[in-house]
């Protein structure tokens, strides 16, 4: 009778341990983007909404860039999409080691990256940073042991100037960074 208490408990260790893992994976999925391990669009939005909250009672300001990899798809078309799984891993990397503690890195889908600068309070201020997120992105990529130029182009909204909620700071950042590939790519629009 013990031995069978016994292996009924530790079964229901193994089987709650079990579950209690598929509940993290299942959580870490639905919040962050499994291939850059950076929040996705829905946990970005959550966050970005609890900053928002968070800066109308201190009266902080920030910047959002919204960051696009240039000719994203010719690296998948030309090398391959194991190459552009690569590219888009390192270029997460990039992005994230540019950012500060404070600061909010994602990727919201594909080739699209967004960053949230925090305690950003003016557009020279935000024009520094970008340049140095551009900057760290300069550096060539080993893909398929060969060295790629990867070239971004980013738009920046500021918080409250362009938009005080979620939906209006991803388009017009969004908008601004259309224009900023329509001008010639590897470069950055507000």
């Amino acid at each position: 009778m013990m031995l069978i208490m016994a292996l009924a408990a530790y079964l229901l260790a193994v089987i709650n341990r079990e579950k209690n893992q598929a509940i993290a994976t299942a959580n870490y999925r639905a919040n962050f983007d499994v291939l850059t391990g950076l929040p996705n669009r829905y946990y970005f939005s959550q966050r970005l909404d609890d900053l928002i909250r968070d800066v109308k009672r201190s009266g902080q300001e920030f910047a959002i860039f919204f960051i696009d990899i240039d000719r994203f798809k010719q690296v998948n078309d030309s090398i391959g999409h194991a190459a552009g799984d690569k590219l888009l891993t390192e270029f997460a990397q990039r992005l994230a080691q540019t950012a500060r503690e404070s600061d909010i890195v994602a990727r919201l889908a594909g080739d699209e990256f967004v960053m949230v600068m925090r305690n950003v309070s003016d557009v020279i201020q935000a024009d520094l940073m970008i340049e140095k997120v551009q900057r760290a992105l300069q550096a060539p990529f080993d893909l398929e042991g060969r060295q790629h130029i990867v070239t971004a182009s980013a738009g920046v909204a500021m918080y409250p100037v362009d938009g005080t909620d979620v939906t209006s700071l991803l388009l017009h950042s969004d908008q601004a960074m259309y224009a900023a590939k329509r001008s010639g790519r590897n470069t950055h629009y507000f």
